[in-house]
């Protein structure tokens, strides 16, 4: 009687218990499909509502703050920023990879064409903020101001200045008192916007120029070598270095102006310019309201903070003074 016993109740519990494992079989399935879909459904809408910006490196930092400032306000709308240089944001816009492109240099006659050819339309740009590119030299060395033809013959060609002398200067500490050039890479804004500027395109950099990937590493450089000069955005510039003025030409009456907000607001220094955001001719929603966010007095605080200059500067005048 209990093996018959055995055999009649074991597969009475069986069955019993068979509709439970089936029903939890079912849950987790159930709940694995509700995660799977939750988790697409929220990977969609981040891809639709997020906004890709790449380019300058000197506008990543404050690109970044006015990113997370925004998606705090916003929190549907999601940023993925990155740096690479101006000359790299404006690639991945002109083969679509980004949705915004940032710049610290205008953009050439041959990109926009580029860009209106692959896209259909000329690119939009937007002005976001003001820069000086600043002129850097080590602590030691007793210079002061500089003429922009002597920055012409200190960094374009072969046949300007080689040594320190050659502009009336001495640094003891420098030896035989020889030039060293240090600039970023090609495809930064700086090296563009400086070539463009202070030579013209058509002319090259000194063959003894040293280039250097960061800003950051370029004033470094600078601040341990007393023969060196460079130049890098002001948001870069640190106490460790001496901030040149610069006057337009080589007359002793022209004026050596300092990168200050004030100069560089009214365009009167002369290595000032303007921090461009670039978007394709296509409208993207997504986009406008940031754009007009940055551009507002919240974006344009942020921007101060971070060492640049605003679209609309209050800042008081200071006396210039010759170049010395």
């Amino acid at each position: 009687m209990g093996v018959s016993l055995n055999k009649v109740t074991s597969p009475g519990r069986s069955k019993r218990v068979q509709p439970r494992l089936l029903l939890s079989s079912i849950q987790i399935i159930v709940c694995l499909v509700v995660t799977v879909f939750l988790g697409h459904a929220q990977g969609t809408e981040e891809s639709l509502n997020r906004i890709h910006i790449k380019g300058s490196n000197a506008m990543k930092a404050v690109v970044q703050a006015w990113a997370a400032a925004y998606q705090a306000e916003n929190p549907g709308v999601f940023f993925s920023v990155d740096g690479g240089g101006s000359g790299n944001g404006i690639a991945a816009l002109i083969n679509g990879h980004v949705t915004v492109a940032t710049t610290s240099r205008p953009l050439k006659a041959r990109e926009i064409r580029l860009i209106t050819q692959r896209t259909g339309g000329p690119p939009k740009d937007f002005i976001v903020g003001l820069d000086a590119l600043s002129v850097v030299v080590n602590k030691a060395n007793p210079i002061n101001g500089i003429t922009m033809g002597q920055l012409a013959k200190i960094f374009g060609g072969t046949d300007g200045f080689s040594t320190w002398a050659d502009l009336g200067i001495t640094i003891p500490s420098c030896p035989a008192n020889t030039i060293l050039r240090l600039s970023r890479k090609n495809n930064s804004g700086d090296y563009t916007y400086f070539r463009e500027t202070v030579f013209n395109e058509r002319t090259r950099f000194h063959p003894n120029l040293v280039t250097i990937h960061q800003a950051e590493k370029l004033v470094e450089k600078i601040s341990l070598s007393p023969c060196a000069i460079g130049f890098t955005s002001m948001a870069n510039v640190t106490n460790d270095v001496k901030v040149l003025c610069i006057a337009r030409d080589d007359n002793k009456e022209t004026p050596c102006i300092p990168p200050t907000a004030h100069f560089t607001h009214e365009g009167v220094y002369p290595l000032s310019r303007p921090l461009y955001f670039y978007m394709l001719a296509k409208p993207v929603p997504l986009v406008q309201p940031f754009i007009a966010w940055v551009q507002g007095i919240k974006g344009q605080e942020i921007l101060r903070k971070s060492g640049f200059i605003a679209i609309q500067e209050s800042a008081s005048p200071v006396a210039v003074q010759p170049p010395s």
